[in-house]
């Protein structure tokens, strides 16, 4: 038994987001095979959202990492 080439495929034949079965139609976003446009408009929120809370983290590294620079003076 070496490999089993029918899980890798059957894995590949669903979509991203809600697991679902593919129809006649497949949206891609960013490579990413969706079933839907319901589909791609949750990635895009998911993503967005993701954007905004690294920005968040970002910006409170960058103040706590000020703060410490100015204690050490």
């Amino acid at each position: 038994m070496a490999s089993r080439p029918e899980r890798r495929l059957s894995h590949a034949m669903r979509c991203a987001v809600c697991d679902g079965q593919f129809g006649l139609v497949r949206h891609y976003q960013w490579r990413t095979q969706l079933c839907s446009k319901k589909c791609v408009t949750r990635l895009r929120a998911r993503r967005e959202n993701d954007r905004t809370w690294l920005s968040l983290v970002q910006i409170a590294w960058d103040a706590q990492t000020k703060a410490g620079a100015m204690n050490l003076r």
